[in-house]
């Protein structure tokens, strides 16, 4: 039996290897236990894709994952990719408690990682 939420996540992934590769992009991924993606433009971009369509634990872990790898990776700022499902405020406003944590849909990592941005106007 399939778990549906490993599934979305899992698809979230494909979905921005497959933009980064048909946009000659470079990155590396965080392997197991590690972000999901580090693009390697004039500045690092670090991505972690949470593809949740439906509620769940997963956002209660947020703030561990994002204390968990600013310590690994020594980051200043973090895109959280979200599936259908927004990420409730107080999740995220105890993320930005710890650096930069910027809340995008899939469409707009996709344009920011095409404009390679030095900086983003929206963020929480």
């Amino acid at each position: 039996m399939s778990n549906s939420r490993n599934e979305s996540g899992k698809f979230g992934e494909g979905r921005i290897r497959e933009f980064l590769i048909q946009n000659n992009l470079p990155y590396t991924t965080g392997k197991n236990n590690g972000i999901d993606f580090i693009v390697h433009l004039e500045n690092d971009i670090y991505i972690d894709i949470k593809n949740q369509n439906t509620d769940g634990s997963v956002n209660e872990k947020l703030p561990h994952m994002v204390w968990k790898y600013k310590q690994k990776y020594n980051y200043s700022e973090v895109y959280i990719t979200e599936g259908k499902k927004d990420t409730p405020e107080n999740i995220k406003t105890h993320c930005n408690e710890m650096c930069k944590v910027h809340f995008v849909k899939f469409e707009e990592m996709c344009n920011i990682l095409l404009t390679k941005p030095t900086k983003i106007e929206r963020f929480f």
